[in-house]
C-alpha cells in the first residue's frame, strides 16, 4: 500500500514540522513566506533530507517567484518534481498539479 503525505501552507516553517514517513510527499503550495528564490533553494535542501521516494511540489499564491521567475525557480527544485499544469504517474497514481487560482482580495 502506498502512503501519501500531503502538506501545504508551511510558509517557510517546514523545518519546524515533524513530517511523517511515507512513499509520496506532496507539498500543495505556499512553502515560501515571501516568494524568494533563496526560500526555494532552502526548501529544496530540506526536501533532499526527507526519505520519501517521490516528492511532488506545486506552487501556491505566496510562492511568487514561480510566477515572476518561473524558469529559475523550477531549476532550483532538484529534489522533487514541480508540477505546473502537468500530470505525472507515480506508483500507479495519476497526480495533476496546477498553481493557478481565482483572484481574491481585490
Amino acid at each position: 500500500m502506498t502512503k501519501f503525505v500531503i502538506l501545504s501552507d508551511t510558509h517557510f516553517k517546514h523545518r519546524e514540522i515533524d513530517v511523517p514517513n511515507g512513499d509520496i510527499l506532496i507539498h500543495a503550495g505556499d512553502f515560501t513566506k515571501r516568494g524568494t528564490l533563496h526560500e526555494v533553494k532552502e526548501f529544496n535542501t530540506w526536501l533532499g533530507e526527507l526519505s520519501h521516494s517521490s516528492k511532488i511540489i506545486i506552487a501556491g499564491n505566496l510562492d511568487f517567484c514561480f510566477e515572476k521567475q518561473n524558469r529559475i525557480a523550477r531549476e532550483l527544485l532538484t529534489n522533487g518534481i514541480y508540477l505546473q499544469d502537468e500530470l505525472i504517474e507515480i506508483e500507479g497514481f495519476n497526480i495533476y498539479g496546477s498553481p493557478w487560482q481565482p483572484w481574491f482580495f481585490d
